[in-house]
């Protein structure tokens, strides 16, 4: 019996080096970075705002969403995650509402201008309220999507692709405005943290066949100029991560 293996049939990801896709950065190496250490609250877990700063909050939610696969380690465990400001509301209430979510924060500047808070993982019962309000659909959709899943062990080296679409790929176009408009997509790809943050989605809740034939992926493809997919060594659950990574038009 002829055996067939899944990755020989996957059509959107075709091997490249590794050092192709990293070289793509967003990286200013002539800027001046300043860090500030800032005062965490003692936070009420039955103040109402706590939900509430959450829902509204699309960089917090992201924050959180990057910090539950850490949250089952020990307090000396030092990950930390970058948390952009938002357009829509001054800084000064952002890091008061960051303050109410997060320990241990420090906030860093760009030349001389607020760019991100750096935040630890939150005590046990934030992570408790983050994951009622993504069973209630109260999330955005794409945090819950890729953030929350369940990692996936399906790699068993570190590998790079190119994620091209075939000529007889489905059509994306119903999703292609929705990502293009979503939040959670604008803060990734657009968010002023860029300048001195990654800019990947984690994916290791998906196998690389899922990846492969996600059609938010595919849409996602469409909308950028060129989208990379990556697995790198040091993951929590699994041994490997997955990230997806993109250059803008």
């Amino acid at each position: 019996m002829i055996r067939y293996f899944a990755h020989f049939t996957r059509k959107m990801l075709k091997p490249i080096p590794l050092n192709k896709i990293h070289n793509q950065s967003d990286y200013n190496n002539d800027i001046s970075i300043d860090f500030n250490s800032i005062k965490s609250f003692d936070i009420d877990f039955l103040d109402n705002s706590i939900e509430s700063i959450i829902i509204n909050n699309i960089n917090i939610q992201i924050g959180l969403g990057m910090l539950f696969p850490f949250k089952d380690l020990s307090k000396d465990n030092n990950f930390r995650e970058n948390i952009g400001f938002l357009d829509n509301k001054p800084i000064d209430q952002q890091i008061k509402e960051i303050q109410k979510i997060f320990s241990n924060l420090l906030l860093i500047k760009v030349d001389g201008k607020p760019c991100i808070v750096q935040v630890s993982k939150p005590a046990d019962e934030i992570f408790h309220i983050f994951k009622k309000l993504s069973n209630e659909g109260k999330l955005n959709k794409w945090v819950s999507y890729f953030l929350l899943r369940k990692p996936k062990d399906d790699v068993t080296e570190v590998s790079g692709y190119e994620y091209i679409l075939d000529s007889q790929s489905i059509d994306v176009s119903p999703y292609y405005y929705k990502l293009n408009e979503d939040e959670f997509f604008k803060y990734f790809r657009f968010n002023n943290r860029n300048i001195i943050s990654n800019r990947c989605i984690p994916v290791s809740g998906f196998t690389l066949d899922e990846i492969d034939s996600d059609p938010c992926i595919k849409a996602f493809s469409k909308i950028v100029k060129k989208l990379y997919v990556y697995t790198s060594e040091g993951g929590i659950s699994t041994k490997y991560d997955k990230f997806i990574k993109w250059v803008e038009k």
